[in-house]
C-alpha cells in the first residue's frame, strides 16, 4: 500500500479552506444577476432606503413624500419600487388629510414588466385598498372598502415597465430622453409619460457647490411638466411643478413635521366684485371688465381701434 507523502498531505490541507470557499464563491457567481441582466432602473445610483420629500405650497409646507426602488428583500429577479404622499391642510373650516402608497413589483431585467401592486388610500377622501395581479393578458384588480363587500376589477394589460418606475434617474444614466408608460394610481389607467433631459446647472446643495443634473418628466394625465434636479450620486435634491408646489429633500423627521395650512388663503384670487347668482350654478359663467393699466394712453387705445370708455374685453371665467 502507498502511504501519502507528509509535505503533500500537508499542502493538500492547507489548500482546502481556499478550495471550498472558491466553490462558494463559484455558487453565488451563477446564482448573481450580471448587470446586462438588469434594468437600468435598478443600477442608476440612488440613496439606499429611499429618500423623503417636504411638500411645499407657495412656500408652506402641505405634507411629505416619499420613494424608494430597489430589490424585493431576498430576489435578485424582482424590484420593488414604494412611493408615497401625505397631504394636509386647511380647506375653509374643515382640515383636509389624505394618504396614498404605492407598492409595485417588477421583473429585474430590463424592459421588465409590471408584476403586482398594492394601493392603499386613506383619509377624508375615502379608505381603500387596491391589490392588483398583472400579465400580458391583463390586470385582476380587488378593491377593498370598510363596511362594503370586496370588488373585483377586469383591467386591460398595461405597458408599464421597470424603467417607468424611475424614468428620470434612467434617463440620467442612459443619457437621453425616456418613454414609457404608467398606470395611473387613482384612476387605473395607463398614461405615457416622457422624461427628457435639461442642462446641467451648479447649485448650493446644503452649503456645497453642486453640478445638477435636471430632468423633466411629463405624464398624458396632467400634462404637466415636474422638473427634478439630482446629483451625481443620484441624489434628487428638488422637484417642482409648476411655480407653487416644489418637493424639497428633507431628512424622514423633518419632511413629516409639518404645519397646518390655509389653502383656500394661499390660492384665493380677489376679484373686483361681488360674483351674481348665476355664476354660482354649475355649470356657470361671469364676466367684469379688465382693470385699466396705469400708464395706458387713449391714443393707444384708439390705435388698438377702441377708446377707453368703450373698452370691455372681459376675463371670463366658466364654472364646470
Amino acid at each position: 500500500m502507498l502511504e501519502p507523502k507528509s509535505g503533500s498531505f500537508r499542502s493538500l490541507r492547507v489548500l482546502l479552506p481556499s478550495l471550498a470557499a472558491l466553490a462558494v464563491l463559484s455558487a453565488a457567481a451563477k446564482n448573481s444577476k450580471p448587470e446586462a441582466e438588469l434594468s437600468d432602473a435598478i443600477l442608476a445610483p440612488r440613496p439606499a432606503g429611499g429618500e423623503y420629500f417636504g411638500l411645499y405650497l407657495l412656500g408652506k409646507k402641505v405634507g411629505y413624500a416619499f420613494s424608494d426602488v430597489s430589490f424585493v428583500p431576498g430576489s435578485k429577479t424582482q424590484v420593488r419600487a414604494v412611493s408615497e404622499l401625505m397631504f394636509k391642510a386647511s380647506v375653509g373650516k374643515k382640515v383636509s388629510e389624505r394618504f396614498h402608497k404605492e407598492t409595485r413589483i417588477y421583473a429585474a431585467k430590463p424592459g421588465g414588466r409590471l408584476l403586482s401592486f398594492a394601493i392603499e388610500d386613506r383619509g377624508d377622501g375615502g379608505n381603500q385598498t387596491l391589490q392588483g395581479t398583472a400579465t400580458s393578458a391583463g390586470i385582476e384588480v380587488i378593491q377593498k372598502r370598510p363596511g362594503q363587500a370586496d370588488q373585483t376589477l377586469h383591467l386591460k394589460a398595461t405597458g408599464e415597465t421597470v424603467e417607468d418606475a424611475d424614468q428620470a434617474r434612467v434617463a440620467i444614466r442612459r443619457n437621453k430622453a425616456v418613454e414609457g408608460t404608467i398606470l395611473d394610481g387613482q384612476d387605473l389607467q395607463d398614461y405615457r409619460a416622457t422624461t427628457t433631459l435639461g442642462p446641467t446647472e451648479q447649485r448650493f446643495v446644503r452649503g456645497i457647490k453642486l453640478a445638477l443634473h435636471k430632468v423633466t418628466t411629463v405624464s398624458a394625465k396632467e400634462n404637466v411638466p415636474i422638473d427634478a434636479f439630482v446629483t451625481d450620486k443620484g441624489e434628487m435634491v428638488e422637484m417642482t411643478l409648476s411655480s407653487t408646489m416644489r418637493a424639497v429633500s428633507e431628512p424622514a423627521s423633518v419632511a413629516k413635521s409639518l404645519e397646518l395650512v390655509e389653502v383656500f388663503g394661499l390660492t384665493r384670487v380677489e376679484l373686483p366684485k361681488a360674483l351674481p347668482e348665476n355664476a354660482r350654478k354649475i355649470p356657470g359663467s361671469f364676466a367684469f371688465p379688465r382693470p385699466e393699466r396705469r400708464g395706458q394712453s387713449e391714443e393707444h387705445d384708439h390705435r388698438r381701434g377702441q377708446s377707453p370708455r368703450h373698452q370691455s374685453a372681459g376675463a371670463e371665467n366658466r364654472g364646470r
